[in-house]
């Protein structure tokens, strides 16, 4: 997931963020936070909060990193139909060897 890494590290609205940190933080959070992948919480000592990734976020991320990485396997492995293109004898082999056969005689 593209945002993945920030949420991992929680994503603030301290003065001065990042225009890619405020669409994170305003936005995509708060949807998020409705199927409790991150929480916000209050960040001791500032005035700022905090969203976090939850225990549920984190299984989240871990599922689509396994179904992506399952998409990528496939996608390296040829299908049988690939492997066996240019190993099968067919009629343009065959056609070649009695052409060869006909000049040679």
């Amino acid at each position: 997931m593209f945002f993945q890494d920030d949420l991992m590290h929680g994503v603030t609205n301290e003065l001065g963020i990042s225009e890619v940190d405020s669409f994170i933080f305003f936005t995509l959070c708060p949807k998020l936070q409705i199927f409790e992948i991150v929480q916000n919480e209050a960040v001791p000592g500032v005035q700022y909060r905090r969203y976090a990734i939850t225990k549920k976020g984190i299984q989240f991320f871990a599922y689509l990193e396994k179904r992506f990485h399952k998409k990528r396997l496939l996608k390296e492995i040829p299908s049988e139909k690939e492997k066996t293109k240019g190993l099968t004898i067919g009629k343009d082999k065959r056609d070649d060897d009695k052409l060869q056969n006909q000049t040679s005689s």
